[in-house]
């Protein structure tokens, strides 16, 4: 009887350790789709701040 709780006991354990290992691999895949560094050629940074000014400044109600 023992026996069969202890390997019960085992197979919980891995089946929470499988568990933890793909949710692990979804990170770590998550993680390798975003860019190390920003691409600046992307950047329009006075378009950005024009933008902001605008929503910043506008008095118009919606």
């Amino acid at each position: 009887m023992k026996s069969l709780r202890t390997h019960d006991s085992s197979l919980l354990i891995s089946s929470k350790i499988d568990s933890l290992l793909d949710e692990f691999a979804g990170e770590l895949t998550l993680l390798k789709s975003i860019p190390l560094r920003i691409d600046e050629t992307d950047c329009d940074f006075e378009e950005d701040i024009r933008l902001i000014e605008k929503l910043l400044y506008d008095n118009s109600s919606p």
